[in-house]
């Protein structure tokens, strides 16, 4: 996987109207023995800010990824709500961070936002057993997230396994293209260009008056 810049942690919980809001900006882990809770995205924080919400939940998500298991299982439970999850991608949604985003009941993809898919990697250190090992271990979960990208966009196994062995990352117009995710958002953009189609015809009438 190509170098990513750190997105800073950040975590935000608020009501807006009848709908829970949820920023959520950085590494996709399980904290370590050390570390607070609450410095990494990971499902334990989710269920607990989410468990017990009633009405539709917005998650707006920028992170770079990390790791793959917590991203499944952060995945497993947004679909397990009955609540309508949307998330929306508002910079970046990469590597595990991509797997959170197809557990939602529409991904939206902000206008110059990205999404990336990629194999699954890890560091090993033994000898040739530990290696194979890994190997096995890595081949597992890419067909485990290859399945989880299979059923969000529809495309065949051959086609997913070629974006994942070529680390392809995506447009939000690429991503609504191919399936990963359902539309592009920043509604102020659209409405700009509502308005400019109503000035347009505007001028138009004036100008077959004149």
């Amino acid at each position: 996987m190509g170098k990513i810049r750190k997105v800073p942690f950040e975590i935000k919980n608020e009501v807006v109207g009848n709908k829970t809001v949820l920023t959520l900006s950085g590494v996709v882990a399980i904290p370590y023995p050390w570390e607070k809770e609450d410095d990494t995205i990971n499902e334990k924080l989710i269920r607990n800010t989410l468990d017990g919400v009633e009405g539709d939940i917005l998650i707006r998500l920028n992170s770079p990824g990390g790791d793959s298991y917590e991203g499944v299982s952060i995945c497993n439970y947004l679909k397990s709500l009955k609540n309508y999850v949307t998330v929306e991608v508002t910079g970046l949604a990469a590597s595990a961070a991509s797997i959170i985003a197809m557990g939602a009941d529409k991904l939206v993809m902000d206008i110059g936002s990205n999404l990336m898919i990629h194999q699954a990697a890890k560091m090993t250190y033994g000898n040739i057993e530990a290696h194979n090992k890994s190997i096995n271990m890595l081949d597992s979960v890419n067909k485990s997230i290859t399945s989880i990208y299979r059923v969000k966009t529809g495309l065949d196994i051959e086609t997913l396994d070629e974006m994942l062995n070529n680390e392809t990352w995506f447009t939000a117009e690429e991503a609504v293209e191919k399936g990963f995710a359902d539309e592009i958002g920043n509604a102020k953009v659209e409405e700009e260009s509502e308005e400019s189609d109503v000035t347009d015809k505007y001028a138009d009438v004036i100008n077959e008056l004149s």
